[in-house]
């Protein structure tokens, strides 16, 4: 969240189910203030039938869900500058009456001098981009002139991958759901001025036909924070902002997400724990096709660069089930005919030319000699005790190894259905996981 929205309170009015509201936005919840000659009924009428629907014999009433917020777009206008205000609210949660108030909860807003005003381009910056496009590659060594140096003095080409743009349905390709459009996806470097010194950074931009759509944005959003959280294997990947760009805007305006705030992940970005987008060139749109259809799974990564060095029953059971889905998709089959060792022992196999060589070296540098057989008996075996409900049960260090090894496998299997080759796959595995190996004399 900006500094600006943070101090200031924001007023202006806006027009829901056709009644004219006042409204306050304080950077996080939207206050809708009804009028002062309606307020009563509004609250009746939103509130009351929820109450008896609860009680009444012949089930819930169809206003039950009244306070259920279903649009996917809210504009205003703010009285502070007559601008023209976006609301995303988080859709299908509820409003909360507040007096005769109703707070809305939003996921994101920007603003702009007209309602219909189109845009077609979206950058993204973080200390993580900078990390997977290195602006190092451009320029070795900052401007101390005050000289701005060209625009764009770096690009990586376009990827083109097509997604689903509707403004009240959730982004699904493979449900063949809404219009579907192309976005044009690409990494730049470009010079940014402070008050000293001309420093490079590098962004992510996604370009697309010039829409209205301001959901799409958010949509768009999304996809952009998912694929930098699957380059940096890890959650806590922050955009609280992306720039807007159109040919119908004088300046760009700015997306302002809400709850992107955390503490920077100091340790990963030092040792520079991410996959470089040149290891991926040429697959980016095949990845961002993935994240956008919700073919790709994240839920086995670690919040942290830190926490990804631990292991709980619950992130074994994840790491296991992104493993199995992983293996289903590549066999193409619903459910597997074999046990998951024969499975593990499988897929190590295949992948033996190309992770094979870092969790030999861990288990080399643990006195221990790598067996596959004992390492897919074990976690299997482990698998077994939690799905019964034996979760009180602690690793033993040989289990532990297989989580990682199931790591490495997991994330190179993801790579390799991208196209990746296998240097390339060697080459993100040892610097994301930090394996201090030279890959290319492997």
């Amino acid at each position: 969240m900006n500094s600006d929205s943070e101090k200031t309170m924001f007023t202006g009015y806006l027009t829901f189910r056709n009644i004219d509201f006042t409204f306050t936005f304080d950077g996080d919840v939207l206050r809708l203030i009804p009028p002062k000659d309606k307020e009563k009924e509004i609250l009746e009428s939103w509130t009351l039938p929820s109450l008896h629907g609860l009680f009444n014999a012949s089930g819930p009433t169809k206003k039950i869900n009244e306070l259920q917020m279903k649009k996917a777009l809210l504009v205003g206008r703010r009285s502070e500058s007559e601008s023209v205000i976006f609301f995303l609210p988080q859709r299908n949660t509820n409003m909360t009456p507040s007096n005769y108030d109703f707070l809305v909860k939003i996921d994101a807003w920007f603003e702009c001098n007209d309602e219909k005003q189109r845009i077609n381009r979206m950058t993204f910056s973080a200390p993580e981009v900078d990390r997977i496009y290195p602006f190092n590659l451009a320029w070795d060594e900052k401007f101390q002139t005050r000289e701005i140096p060209p625009k764009k003095l770096l690009e990586s080409p376009k990827r083109r991958f097509y997604i689903n743009q509707s403004e009240n349905r959730p982004l699904n390709v493979e449900k063949k759901r809404g219009k579907k459009h192309w976005v044009d996806a690409y990494f730049f470097v470009e010079p940014v001025s402070d008050s000293q010194s001309n420093v490079f950074r590098s962004f992510l931009a996604f370009e697309f036909k010039p829409t209205v759509n301001r959901p799409f944005l958010f949509t768009l959003w999304r996809v952009a924070k998912r694929f930098l959280q699957f380059l940096c294997y890890r959650r806590n990947v922050f955009l609280p902002e992306a720039k807007l760009f159109g040919p119908d805007l004088k300046d760009n305006a700015i997306l302002y997400v809400l709850g992107e705030s955390g503490p920077q992940d100091d340790e990963a970005l030092e040792k520079n724990r991410c996959v470089k987008q040149a290891h991926i060139a040429g697959s980016e749109e095949k990845i961002l096709s993935a994240i956008a259809s919700y073919l790709l799974v994240f839920w086995h990564f670690p919040e942290s660069g830190v926490e990804g060095g631990y292991i709980d029953p619950g992130r074994f059971i994840l790491i296991t089930a992104a493993f199995e889905w992983e293996y289903k998709r590549w066999k193409k089959i619903k459910r597997p005919k074999t046990a998951l060792r024969e499975n593990i022992k499988e897929i190590s196999k295949l992948y033996d030319n190309v992770v094979g060589a870092f969790i030999k070296m861990l288990f080399r540098c643990n006195g221990q000699t790598f067996d596959i057989d004992d390492v897919a008996n074990r976690f299997a075996a482990q698998r077994n005790r939690y799905a019964h409900g034996n979760l009180d049960e602690l690793f033993d260090g040989m289990t532990l190894f297989g989580v990682t090894y199931m790591e490495y496998l997991i994330y190179a299997m993801q790579l390799r259905r991208f196209g990746v080759d296998d240097l390339n796959i060697q080459r993100a595995v040892n610097e994301l996981f930090g394996l201090g190996m030279n890959p290319d004399a492997m």
